[in-house]
């Protein structure tokens, strides 16, 4: 664990009192004055830790670059088809988007997804309770808790990368801006059944 993975560590841990506190609502609708302690604490964190932010999100898209993907099986009918793939966030007209826009930049929202690979799956998660319900996302969990997806990065510029998570009978890809924490749905294969 790095130095900074250390003082992150501790001050997320710091922030469950503050938290105890809050109306959660506020939180997961990002309607919270700057005044508010939790705020406050978050702001200075981040503001005053940008430089490290950039290298944590880099270290943790580099530990990814290696792993073994054969890339060349999502093609058109070999393993796998393409799929379609569907969040409200990637729908630019929707609400959602419309408030992801709205606080984008905000500290308490770019703290919340420091972590890209976190950031993902948050997108995964999404995708199968709005396309699927909720036991889609429970089976999942539990699966989930047993095997392990194959994670691979690819750098493609000083800021863009392409993400796969490979979780055997599907596989999803993103596109991810380091500076910016902006995250795109690019595709979804799902493997052929006999």
């Amino acid at each position: 664990m790095t130095r900074f993975e250390k003082e992150l560590s501790a001050f997320r841990y710091s922030l469950y009192p503050m938290l105890d506190t809050m109306d959660y609502n506020q939180i997961t609708n990002y309607q919270m004055s700057e005044n508010i302690p939790l705020m406050k604490s978050i702001s200075e964190f981040y503001k005053s830790h940008q430089e490290e932010f950039k290298k944590y999100k880099y270290d943790i898209l580099v530990r990814h670059k290696d792993v073994d993907i054969n890339l060349d099986k999502f093609v058109e009918d070999q393993e796998f088809y393409k799929s379609e793939f569907y969040v409200m966030l990637s729908d630019k007209n929707s609400s959602e988007s419309q408030k992801l826009e709205e606080i984008k930049n905000t500290p308490l929202y770019q703290f919340m997804i420091i972590n890209p690979i976190s950031h993902c799956g948050i997108y995964i998660t999404m995708h199968h309770s709005q396309n699927n319900g909720v036991q889609s996302v429970a089976k999942r969990t539990v699966v989930n808790q047993l095997a392990a997806p194959k994670i691979k990065t690819i750098k493609n510029s000083k800021t863009d990368w392409t993400i796969y998570f490979d979780y055997y009978f599907e596989i999803y890809e993103f596109e991810y801006n380091i500076e910016t924490s902006d995250l795109a749905i690019k595709s979804r294969w799902i493997r052929k059944k006999d």
